[in-house]
This record gives structure tokens, C-alpha cells and sequence, in this order.
């Protein structure tokens, strides 16, 4: 039984994997319900990608527009877990590479990426290169994160509530909480964000970049947390921030206790107040 749950967004790095198998939409998370929409995705996907309006659509640049052909081979290029998959700045921070074995198989259990082209996938779900933003819209299914919203809460409402899951820490960018916002559920819903002082005004202020690092680095800890037993599978709330007080360059926490919101979700935050030297 699984009671934390840690959402991550995409990247938009990727890498393409060199050998693997073949995509396979019955072994990705949620599959009987999010198969239809991933291959409709799919199919509209490759058709825009090999379209004159690729770029206009897709939102790609001179620099990006190149990715959109891996989006015409999905269903035959060679497939990778999807924490391989994903690159970036929070994904770099995981440092999934030198990681155990077990530290890899709690984050099957623990980690839920959330995806413009396969809506929310496990870590070692099996995934192809791609490129899909949740900010896109399709000319004949419309909004991507509209389409998400009308499938990802029934999946994963009943998977929270099925995994008696208590505490959902939220590394998400804002896109990509759109079509799930949080859950029905008792679960405590915990927005991650960090701030520095900036010691020439006294203020807090928003470190884009950093935040993001920062929240690949909780992720690993609270997976190394897990691995050695100082936090367990029913981690409170309360002590998954004492793993994130205890991390290098972490100054303090401001923590916002969950409230119940009109929607019925337990909504609640924690800010990391970072340590200017140390960035």
C-alpha cells in the first residue's frame, strides 16, 4: 500500500534511447481508462508533426522544431523508463543514475510524472522520445489539458483513495496541475515552491531555476528516506518536512497547513527558504 505520492512535471529535454523495446499503451499507469486519449494524442500528434503548421501549433522555436519528428515514429522507436526519458534541471537533481535498485523500485510506487502526450505515467513506465507541451492545442481535439481534465481525475482520484494515500507532495509547474488539481480525498494536497532572501531588499524572492532543482533534490531525499527506513510508506506530512528542513541549503520552511477547499481537496503549502550562498 502506497500513502505518499510525489507529482512531478515533464521536461522538455529529453533523451531518445539508442535500443529498447517498442511502446506498449497497455503497460503504461492507468491504462484502461487513458489508453483511448493516449492514442488519440498520438495519431493527431504524428499528423500535425509531419504538417507545415508544426511549429505554430506545437509552439517550437528554431532550436525545438527538430523534436517534432520523434512525435511521427511513437509506435517504433525505442522505448526507455520514463525517468530516463526526462532531462532538465529537477530531473538532473534526481541523480537517477546513481541510485539503487530499491531506491528506483519506491519511486514506481511514490512518483506520478504528469505528461502533455501520456497524461501521468510511473517512473518506470516505458515511453518513447517525444514532444507534446499540456499548453498545446490540437485542431481537432482542442486544448491538451482540457482533454487530461476529463480523464485524469477519475484515474487518479480512485488511485489515491485506493492507496489510502495521506500526503501528495506537488512539484508540478502550474500547466500541468490544470487538468488535476488535486483529489477528492482526506490526502493533505502540498504545493512545493522555494524562495531566497535577497539581502539587499530583506524580501523574499522567487528563484525559478533553484525551485525546480530544489524539488528534485526532496524527491531524491525522501526516496533515500524511504530506502533506509527513516521515513516509512504512511509518511505524515509533518515528517516529510522534517526531511526537507534537513537538506543542505534549506534555511527554514514556510509551511501553509492544509486547509479544505470549496472543491474539497485538504490544499495546503511548503515553501523552502534557500540559502543565498549555497546557490
Amino acid at each position: 500500500m502506497v500513502l505518499m505520492l510525489i507529482a512531478l512535471p515533464p521536461s522538455e529535454g529529453k533523451t531518445t534511447p539508442d535500443q529498447g523495446p517498442r511502446l506498449d499503451l497497455s503497460s503504461l499507469f492507468g491504462a484502461d481508462v487513458l489508453s483511448e486519449p493516449r492514442s488519440a494524442l498520438m495519431e493527431e500528434l504524428s499528423a500535425v508533426s509531419s504538417s507545415d503548421e508544426c511549429a505554430d501549433i506545437l509552439g517550437l522555436g528554431p532550436s525545438s522544431i527538430d523534436d517534432a519528428a520523434h512525435n511521427t515514429r511513437l509506435s517504433t522507436s525505442p522505448c526507455a523508463p520514463a525517468l530516463e526519458i526526462f532531462t532538465g534541471v529537477l530531473f538532473d537533481a534526481l541523480d537517477q543514475r546513481h541510485q539503487s535498485d530499491r531506491w528506483h523500485e519506491l519511486a514506481s510506487q511514490h512518483l506520478l510524472i504528469f505528461s502533455g502526450l501520456w497524461g501521468v505515467l510511473r517512473s518506470n513506465d516505458v515511453i518513447p522520445n517525444h514532444r507534446l507541451s499540456m499548453t498545446v492545442s490540437l485542431p481537432a481535439l482542442g486544448t491538451v489539458a482540457g482533454l487530461w481534465s476529463q480523464h485524469l481525475p477519475k484515474v487518479l482520484d480512485s488511485y489515491v483513495e485506493s492507496t489510502g494515500t495521506q500526503c501528495i507532495l506537488d512539484c508540478r509547474s502550474a500547466p500541468y496541475r490544470k487538468p488535476w488539481p488535486g483529489t477528492s480525498t482526506e490526502a493533505d494536497l502540498i504545493t512545493v515552491g522555494a524562495k531566497k532572501l535577497n539581502p539587499a531588499t530583506g524580501k523574499l524572492q522567487t528563484v525559478s531555476h533553484w525551485a525546480k532543482h530544489y524539488r528534485g533534490l526532496l524527491t531524491a531525499e525522501v526516496l533515500r528516506a524511504r530506502e533506509s527506513g527513516t521515513l516509512d510508506a504512511c509518511a505524515s506530512t509533518e515528517s516529510v518536512l522534517e526531511v526537507a528542513a534537513g537538506m543542505k541549503g534549506v534555511q527554514d520552511i514556510e509551511f501553509i497547513a492544509p486547509k479544505q477547499s470549496t472543491r474539497g481537496q485538504k490544499a495546503g503549502s511548503a515553501t523552502l527558504i534557500l540559502d543565498a550562498e549555497s546557490l
